[in-house]
């Protein structure tokens, strides 16, 4: 209104005098927004050979946990729903599920009472191992790189980014 951006909320885990933390966060989305049976079975989808997905998780500190945990998300959706886990690629610093502030340990959830996340996955790549030239050549399908997002004109490609 005055020409000028302001933070309404900054949400992190530290619980700072500036910040909301996560928990509290979590604690008002349960309590106020809308929830979904998790006992409704998913749609069944069949296997979804001609789609392919790149999932690239952005963040390595543990204050941006949420962004791993909603890769791994749309990971495991994926993977609900058909896409062959050799059909998508995974790109994170997988270095949330053992940290010392995980109060679950070996898990990664997008909410405290929601599923773990962190099973059945591969992470194809480690954030800080690949640069952004690789991140260009994998989406391109260069095969000098293990595992690349290997589509043509036919494949319908997802590329999500958190």
């Amino acid at each position: 209104m005055d020409g000028k951006y302001h933070t309404l909320e900054y949400l992190s885990p530290d619980g700072g005098g500036r910040t909301t933390s996560t928990l509290q966060a979590w604690d008002w989305q349960i309590r106020h927004m809308q929830t979904f049976d998790e006992n409704q079975p998913d749609i069944v989808y069949g296997p979804q050979e001609e789609n392919r997905a790149v999932i690239v998780s952005t963040s390595d500190t543990w204050s941006n946990y949420r962004h791993q945990a909603d890769a791994l998300a749309m990971y495991q959706l994926l993977r609900r729903h058909g896409y062959d886990g050799r059909h998508i690629v995974f790109i994170s610093e997988d270095n949330f599920a053992f940290h010392p502030n995980n109060l679950y340990r070996g898990e990664i959830r997008v909410r405290p009472d929601g599923e773990n996340l962190y099973h059945d996955v591969v992470v194809d790549y480690r954030l800080s191992d690949i640069t952004i030239a690789d991140l260009k050549e994998i989406m391109l399908g260069n095969k000098v790189y293990p595992e690349v997002l290997d589509a043509d004109e036919r494949d319908n490609v997802i590329i999500g980014v958190r």
